[in-house]
């Protein structure tokens, strides 16, 4: 999973398709960089750029609170895990790999609210 709370962007901006810029973006400039994950790191923006902009579109783009901005961290952890079992063949039992995404998706909601308190306190 790429480790970017930047799909939090949306909690800043309050625009339509800014938690899927501010992932992509990133992404698209790890993968232009020589990083390990070249173009790889594109497609999980998207990927993870989309499912959390479905937290914020679910709201009808309405509400930018903790409470979207925690989902739109958690939902990341979907086409993450996803990704990695289908590009990488990172395949586990079932269960493992539950757990694998109960914790991405804890540990990514954590980022949604540690990236909704700094939105907040640079706004002011």
């Amino acid at each position: 999973m790429r480790g970017s709370w930047l799909h939090h962007a949306a909690s800043l901006i309050k625009k339509p398709l800014s938690a899927l810029l501010g992932e992509f973006l990133p992404a698209l400039l790890e993968s232009i960089l020589p990083t390990p994950g070249g173009l790889t790191n594109a497609l999980y923006g998207i990927a993870q750029g989309f499912f959390s902009e479905l937290a914020y579109t679910a709201r009808r783009h309405n509400k930018y609170g903790l409470i979207e901005a925690t989902v739109a961290g958690a939902l990341a952890a979907i086409p993450a895990v996803t990704l990695d079992a289908v590009l990488f063949q990172v395949i586990y039992p079932w269960d493992y790999m539950v757990l694998i995404l109960v914790a991405m998706a804890i540990s990514s909601a954590v980022y949604g609210v540690l990236a909704y308190w700094v939105a907040r306190v640079i706004r002011g």
